[in-house]
């Protein structure tokens, strides 16, 4: 029994130690700093008591526990990985340690100090977590902060910049994406651990975080009990930036052939999605005469958008444009309601600055587009863009085949003109540069129908 004991108050030291850098938010924790002083303890008395039926005068068995001690250390090492400012793998370690001290134990002997310390292990692994979310809320350490948010707004970073300057320690982060791709807008649901700083600092930091307009939804309770989800619909948000593309039209119906590599870029996921676009403007066309577009996109698996596209500027073979977007509940049935919506997200302003000539005209629906497209997506370290296969079926006259290449990231833009290249020399006299935009081109065609009657 005095060896048991022994192993225990062991096991109870280091827990407290681990308690400790537990409330500080450091890692390793209770688990791990308990294990390996159970681990240390029983190695000792193993050594120090075990062999008893060993009588060789030249022998030293309580070497061979020390030897063991060391020697394993390089296994435990293997299993721990860093990722970004969390540790993992640590606990496990110290569990492969503690076994071989158990190795030691069995081949000594000890057959009771084995007994107990592997009781005591099992118990600190299987029942510890369980109460840890208990221990969490009793010293205030440990939360979950779990937020929901339109991607595309740098939410994130400073969210766990404002969470360190409060002295907090975010530990493990978990993202979750609603596509594969997580490229462009769409909701991302993060779920933080956060260790130490003061409650009510972090209450005023979620009430800010809660005010962003791109956030759909914030939850923070202790670790391991989940509250009640504050979820609010932001007001229209406009998201900005600039487009950076490649249009084709294609003279073929066949299946689409999408290359698995493109200017050093590998293809990494495909998705087929169905788009109608309600495109906008006024009687004498001052949008178009501006160059500009205005269209209301419906989408499958994604909100209804309303989008402005200024003047385009080419570059070589790819054309630059600024765009802007905001995530609509329904279709405007009527160019008033959309000029009404146009004004309240102050978007109203860029469309009147590009096109002065609709500011005292209506806008109207020009006509619907609907398009059957294939997404392919290829990366090449921090370089992302899409190719996008369109089957387009226009109000008026004959189908029509595009092919669109974006860039998806910043970086990606100067590989367009290799993928402009290589694109020509794959589908050969096929691939044709289009004489007008798929928007000019639906205004041509209603407009010549018009015309005819």
């Amino acid at each position: 029994m005095e060896l048991v004991l022994r192993i225990t108050v062991a096991a109870v030291a280091g827990a407290l130690l681990g308690l400790e850098r537990e409330v500080r938010g450091h890692d390793p924790g209770i688990r791990t700093h308990a294990l390996v002083a159970m681990g240390a303890a029983l190695f000792t008395v193993a050594g120090a008591y075990g062999f008893s039926d060993v009588r060789l005068p030249s022998a030293d068995p309580a070497r061979l526990a020390a030897q063991v001690a060391a020697g394993v250390g390089f296994i435990g090492a293997g299993a721990v990985l860093r990722s970004g400012g969390t540790v993992k793998g640590l606990t496990t370690a110290a569990t492969l340690w503690l076994a071989a001290s158990l190795g030691v134990a069995a081949g000594a002997g000890a057959y009771s100090a084995l007994a107990a310390t592997t009781v005591g292990a099992l118990v600190i692994l299987v029942c510890l977590p369980r109460v840890k979310p208990g221990l969490g809320r009793l010293t205030g350490a440990s939360r979950r902060l779990e937020v929901e948010y339109r991607r595309g707004h740098g939410t994130l970073g400073p969210l766990v910049r404002d969470l360190r300057t409060l002295n907090c320690r975010v530990g493990e982060v978990e993202l979750e994406d609603d596509d594969d791709a997580a490229v462009g807008p769409g909701l991302r649901r993060a779920s933080l651990s956060v260790q130490g700083g003061d409650l009510r600092s972090i209450g005023h930091a979620v009430e800010a975080l809660r005010a962003r307009p791109e956030v759909v939804s914030v939850d923070i309770g202790a670790l391991g009990r989940r509250v009640r989800r504050d979820r609010h619909v932001p007001e229209p948000s406009v998201r900005s930036g600039i487009e950076v593309e490649l249009q084709y039209i294609i003279a073929s119906h066949d299946p689409a052939l999408v290359p698995i590599e493109l200017a050093g870029a590998s293809l990494y996921s495909s998705r087929a999605i169905e788009l109608v676009d309600v495109y906008f403007d006024s009687g004498n066309l001052a949008l178009r005469e501006a160059g500009c577009t205005l269209r209301v996109r419906s989408e499958t698996g994604r909100a209804t958008r309303l989008m402005w596209k200024g003047p385009a500027v080419r570059t070589g073979a790819a054309k630059r444009r600024e765009e802007r977007e905001v995530e609509l509940d329904q279709v405007p049935a009527a160019g008033d309601e959309l000029r009404t919506l146009l004004v309240r997200t102050e978007l109203w302003e860029v469309v009147a600055q590009t096109a002065p000539a609709i500011e005292h005209q209506g806008l109207e629906v020009l006509g619907r587009l609907k398009n059957q497209r294939s997404v392919h997506c290829y990366q090449k370290g921090s370089h992302r863009f899409e190719l996008a296969w369109d089957r387009m079926s226009y109000p008026v006259g004959p189908p029509e085949v595009r092919i669109e290449v974006e860039a998806t990231s910043s970086s990606a833009v100067h590989l367009l003109e290799q993928v402009d290249i290589e694109l020509r020399k794959h589908f050969g006299d096929t691939l044709q540069r289009p004489r007008r935009g798929k928007a000019k081109e639906l205004c041509a065609r209603v407009g010549a129908a018009a015309s005819a009657t």
